[in-house]
């Protein structure tokens, strides 16, 4: 398959998707008059942004690393592409359709994170294989781990709950 992406390039995508979920779930706990669901949804937000932080460091180190510059993109229209789709990700899709409205329970909130989390799981899985170089990949994995690591944190917040 031809090198489409580098490890920069699902970086940067990793940093807006994170960014929208922290957009999503700040806009989201707006709609919550429930102060524990509020809550618990700017606490989601600050996990969104430590991600993003996370992953920006993760590209600076990768790009500083001596001998792993990042090969150019090779196709232009197809990064635009993924691009494109990292920004119409479920969390800004659903933050239009809005997914949470306010009346949902902390589970229901929690479920919807979870979804959301799969999402971008699906997502880099998906990116990884447009991704020839070895070292690349394993910064891809890097992100995937990134957000299975999230998918525990909210697991055992459930867990809490019930």
């Amino acid at each position: 398959m031809k090198n489409i992406f580098t490890a920069v390039d699902v970086f940067e995508i990793a940093e807006k998707i994170e960014i929208n979920g922290m957009a999503f779930y700040q806009a989201t706990a707006e709609r919550f008059t429930n102060p524990q669901a509020k809550h618990l949804l700017l606490d989601l937000a600050e996990k969104e942004k430590d991600h993003r932080r996370r992953f920006a460091i993760l590209k600076d180190r990768y790009i500083h690393e001596p001998g792993e510059a990042p090969a150019p993109v090779a196709d232009a229209e197809s990064l635009e592409n993924l691009r494109t789709l990292a920004e119409t990700h479920v969390f800004l899709a659903q933050k239009d359709s809005g997914v949470l409205k306010g009346s949902e329970s902390t589970e229901e909130i929690i479920f919807a994170a979870l979804n959301f989390e799969k999402d971008s799981i699906v997502y880099f899985l998906g990116v990884k294989d447009f991704v020839d170089d070895e070292n690349d990949k394993r910064q891809v994995d890097k992100i995937i781990y990134e957000e299975v690591e999230h998918i525990g944190d909210l697991s055992r917040m459930l867990r809490e709950l019930i």
